[in-house]
């Protein structure tokens, strides 16, 4: 398999932290007795030796600044009641507008067309640990009310704005919660305290897509010949005009004509207008509906005269008008 990297593990790891970093406390008055609000940060905990000596000042002296949220992974585990159809797959058609390069917009006509093909995720379950640095009993109390009310019992969570991701939306759900990491007596020197909330979240791990140009034909172009009577029926005979023609030729051995003052009326094989049914026969409903629609002036009968029915040479042609009044 070739090597593919999306980052997804890092976009669940993002978004879970931003839940948590706008939470405040309340750390006294001001001098007109407004009450002072600081924001608490929230930071991914699993850091690197380096890192965690950067912020230490490379010291064992520096304690870490207080309040402050932390998130880690305790770990992850698959999902089988989420699973499905492993070789499951669905393909996508897409057309994106078309881009003007003129003006550097998108404009509301069609542009180049794309199959997104997409293959079953892989579920697992994603256990966090949030952890709660406070100084005083009186911060905590502050940041637990206000996370314990939110998650009742999850909250969701977007991971992307991708259309086309059939995962972007998961939920978290807090499983458990621990008071504090200190046991007693605490001692003098324990003055930074750790409450631990644990959450869960299933994630699904997409595999690449595959993304093909779509080949399909959006646009025809041909050429339209404007000819006479006399001309079309050289054309049709001869192809004067280069172009391949086909035709399809239909005998009506159920029904006969009668031809009076220049109406051509519809009758069956008996000489009555009228179906089996009562009903008058007419040409649209029970002949051009199983062939095609009638074309004034260019659609055409042909009488055949004599017994060999490959014979073009005795027609008696005529174009086809249909009556407005009849």
């Amino acid at each position: 398999m070739q090597h593919f990297y999306d980052g997804q593990f890092r976009k669940y790891l993002l978004q879970f932290v931003r839940m948590f970093g706008s939470f405040t406390v309340q750390k006294g008055y001001d001098e007109q007795g407004n009450p002072i609000y600081e924001q608490v940060p929230a930071r991914y905990g699993d850091l690197s030796r380096n890192v965690g000596h950067i912020l230490k000042e490379n010291s064992e002296n520096i304690l870490n600044t207080v309040p402050l949220i932390s998130c880690q992974v305790q770990n992850i585990n698959m999902n089988p009641n989420l699973r499905r159809y492993p070789q499951f797959q669905e393909t996508l058609q897409v057309i994106e507008k078309k881009f003007d390069e003129d003006s550097h917009r998108y404009t509301d006509e069609p542009g180049q067309g794309y199959d997104v093909t997409r293959h079953q995720p892989v579920p697992y379950t994603l256990t966090m640990n949030v952890d709660i640095w406070t100084s005083n009993t009186d911060q905590k109390m502050q940041l637990l009310e206000q996370i314990l009310v939110l998650f009742n019992p999850g909250v969701n969570l977007h991971t992307n704005q991708n259309p086309f991701d059939w995962t972007s939306l998961t939920y978290v759900e807090m499983t458990d919660t621990t008071w504090s990491s200190r046991s007693m007596p605490t001692g003098a020197d324990d003055v930074i305290d750790i409450a631990t909330l644990t959450f869960e979240m299933p994630i699904f791990i997409n595999p690449p897509v595959r993304v093909q140009r779509m080949n399909i034909i959006q646009t025809i172009l041909t050429q339209v010949h404007t000819l006479d009577l006399e001309d079309f029926e050289t054309w049709t005979v001869d192809s004067i005009t280069g172009a391949e023609s086909d035709f399809v030729v239909t005998t009506l051995e159920d029904y006969w004509i009668r031809y009076e003052n220049g109406i051509a009326t519809l009758l069956d094989r008996t000489g009555d207008d009228q179906g089996l049914d009562g009903s008058v026969l007419t040409w649209q409903e029970d002949v051009f509906a199983a062939y095609g629609e009638l074309r004034p002036g260019i659609s055409q009968i042909r009488l055949r005269q004599g017994d060999d029915v490959t014979d073009p040479n005795n027609d008696v042609i005529g174009t086809l008008q249909p009556d407005p009044l009849n």
